[in-house]
Order: C-alpha cells, then structure tokens, then sequence
C-alpha cells in the first residue's frame, strides 16, 4: 500500500505551528522587546500583546491544551482578586485589573511536544541566548572601532516613535564616558541583557557544559557591567555546584579572581564595586528596585490593616509611588503587594510558584528564570516568554491520545 502523504504533510505542518506557537514567546520578548505600540504607549512593548494573542491563536486553532491543575488554580486565585476589586470598596484601574489577568492567563496553557523532541525548546532557548551573547560583546567592542551610534543601531535608527520609552538604553560606564554597556543590541537594558544570559548560562552548566559557550555568557555577563545577573547567579551557583558535584567550578574561580584583581583597572572593575554600593544610596536605581518597596510598605501598608491585606487596588502603585518618601520602582514585589495586599500577593505568587515547580526543565534553571521574574518590572515580560516557552508551554506527550490535538470544537474538548 502506497504511503499516505496526505497524513504525513498535515502532521509536519501541525509539528511546525507547534513550534511557531512554543518559540513565539521568547523570540517576542527578546528580538522584540524595543518595539512599542506607539498608538497605545510609548512604554508598553508589542510583546505582551504577542503574549496574550498567542494562546487564543492556539486554542482555536487546536494545538494548545489547557493544563487543568494550574487552570483550576488560575481560575480560584483570579476570581478572588476580582472579588477584592469589585467589593473592596477602592476604586481600581479596570485595565491594570484585565492586564494581570490576561498576562497571567497565558501560564494555564501548554504546546503538546513528542517526548523525543521535548528538550529542543531548551536547545532553542540556548541557541538564541548564544547568540544574543555574541551580539553583546561585539556591541561592546565594536563602538571603539565604529562609534555607539553603530553598534547601538536601534536605539539611534529605529523611529522613535515605535521605539519603547522609559528604559536606559544607553547606559555608559560611569559619569561622563562616552562608553556604553553592552545590552545585547535587542535587549532594554544592560540589566535585562545580564539576567538572560545568567539563566542561560546555569542552564548550560546542567545540561551540555561546552566550554565555549560558558565562556560567551561570562563574557557577555562582564560587558553587561549588572549586577542583577550576577545576583541570579549567587543563588544558583551553589545549587549547581552541591547538586552536580561541580567541585572544578571552585578550583576555576580562584585563578579567575587572581586574573580580574590584576587587570582591575584596565577591566573598570569599580563599576561594579560602585554598584555595590548603590544599594544604600536612596537615590540610586538599585535601592528603588530592591529596597524603597519595604519603606514604602512601612508608611502606606502595615498602619492600616485592612490595607496591608487587601492593598490599595489594582493600578494604584504608579499614582501613589509619586507620593513616597524614598524612591521604590515598580518591581513585582512591590506592586502585587502594594495592589492586592499579602492575600492577593499571596495568592498570585502561589500560583506563579506553583506553574514553574510543575514546568519542565531542570530545577534550578527554574528557579534562575523565577528569579529574573521579580528582578525584571511586572510589564517588562522577559522572564515570562523563557518561562512560557522552554518551562509551562514545552509538556512532552507520548501518548497519540494527547499528542495529536484537533481544530478548536468547544472548550471542552480542550480539558478531555
């Protein structure tokens, strides 16, 4: 009998939109990321509405499932802080109030991938890490040889007005340098650049280990002059090391230390001696990000009970942080806190908990993308497209039952 290659062209093509629809996410919220909706906000990046279309495109078009155990948590902690809003008796931004939700609506789902072809997504996620970290350090090099204006080509030749606001592209080595910090030519800021290529880098310690490319993400992680990745990398490191018995990482790190205190001044290693210290300056952008947030709780939250557990509403944050004492951005923490007060923080982030502890990939390249989560703004979604795309989207199916999905009939039918 002839074979059917009818059957066999649909099922490549449904295996190609289920790759479409698993690496959306990271490629929007990286290749992405710089590009506003200038007819919306200058401040709001096209990613998240990416984001948010790509799980109704996949729904109906039948190759996304819901996942029922984080569907039936979503719908638990979702329907508490609507109830929080509408019978709290604040007023609340309805639009903040649709954007969690929705944003969080896109952890419920999953890509069916067949268990062989499971670990690509991590494969992917590497690949293009690598090459965001090689973009890095030519950016960083290159503008010694052809100027900022041509190794930073998006910030000075992308209209401005479809060029996101608010973020500090451009970010030299110190007071009045004329030389930049790598942000890996698509990435907001030498910080987010950081973070990513320390999850990629933990990632790559615990699966393949090449050497070369450990030695791309150190690199890009050094010409990215952030310390947020190296606080990532704080955490994980020594879960690497005790639960892999990577003893040879310690024995590495002492030459490495004797190498960076000699060439300390040619390698301008006080930048990140002074950001060190920036964490006490009330002044500076790492004491907002990590400190300002527990003083402002201090003064609106804790006095008032009903506020510390309830919160003052959704979107309340941006209005109120204009009032603060101290300085105190708009980090996850703080956010979710202030809004939803600790019952509603509490739920949220026992849901986020509980999506990446059941998501695929290893443990503490889990936690690595966890931490980026809250290092990174609320609307500023890199942490999540990693997550959606290499640990909640990527579920390895070995049954035909629920590897092969069929066009949307009802939702139902996506819950069997």
């Amino acid at each position: 009998m002839a074979p059917d290659n009818s059957r066999s062209t649909d099922a490549g093509a449904r295996d190609r939109l289920g790759s479409l629809l698993l690496y959306a996410p990271l490629i929007a919220t990286t290749i992405f990321m710089k590009v506003a909706i200038s007819s919306l906000s200058s401040a709001f990046t096209i990613a998240i509405p990416i984001l948010l279309a790509i799980p109704l495109v996949g729904l109906l078009l039948g190759r996304m499932r819901f996942d029922p155990g984080r569907l039936s948590l979503y719908l638990m902690v979702v329907a508490l802080l609507w109830a929080m809003q509408i019978f709290g008796g604040d007023s609340f931004s309805m639009n903040s109030m649709l954007l969690v939700t929705t944003l969080f609506f896109t952890m419920v789902v999953y890509v069916p991938v067949p268990a062989h072809r499971a670990g690509m997504a991590l494969a992917f996620f590497l690949n293009l890490a690598t090459l965001l970290a090689l973009c890095g350090i030519a950016q960083f090099l290159l503008q010694f040889v052809i100027g900022s204006r041509f190794a930073f080509p998006i910030e000075h030749f992308l209209p401005k007005d479809i060029l996101i606001q608010h973020y500090n592209y451009l970010n030299p080595l110190s007071y009045g340098t004329n030389t930049y910090k790598a942000n890996g030519v698509f990435l907001l800021e030498p910080s987010q650049f950081s973070q990513l290529i320390a999850v990629a880098l933990v990632a790559e310690l615990v699966t393949s280990n090449r050497l070369w490319r450990l030695v791309s993400f150190a690199v890009a992680m050094f010409v990215a002059y952030s310390g947020t990745g190296l606080m990532i990398l704080a955490v994980c490191m020594p879960i690497v090391i005790i639960s892999k018995r990577r003893w040879t990482l310690l024995l590495a790190a002492g030459p490495a230390l004797i190498v960076l205190i000699l060439f300390s001044d040619s390698l301008n290693l006080d930048v990140f001696i002074n950001r060190a210290g920036e964490f006490s300056s009330t002044k500076s952008s790492a004491f907002g990000r990590f400190i300002g947030g527990f003083y402002a709780f201090d003064d609106w939250l804790w006095p008032d009970w009903r506020r510390a557990f309830f919160g003052y509403g959704a979107g309340s944050y941006a209005d109120a942080s204009a009032n603060f004492v101290l300085t105190a951005s708009e980090m996850p923490l703080n956010k979710i806190v202030f809004e939803f007060g600790l019952v509603g923080a509490s739920a949220l982030f026992s849901f986020f908990v509980f999506c990446m502890a059941k998501g695929s990939g290893p443990g503490v390249f889990r936690l690595a993308v966890g931490l980026s989560f809250f290092l990174n703004a609320l609307y500023t979604p890199t942490a999540q497209g990693i997550a959606l795309s290499v640990i909640l989207w990527n579920c390895a199916c070995s049954s035909t039952k629920h590897s092969e999905i069929h066009p949307l009939p009802g939702v139902a039918r996506l819950c069997a």
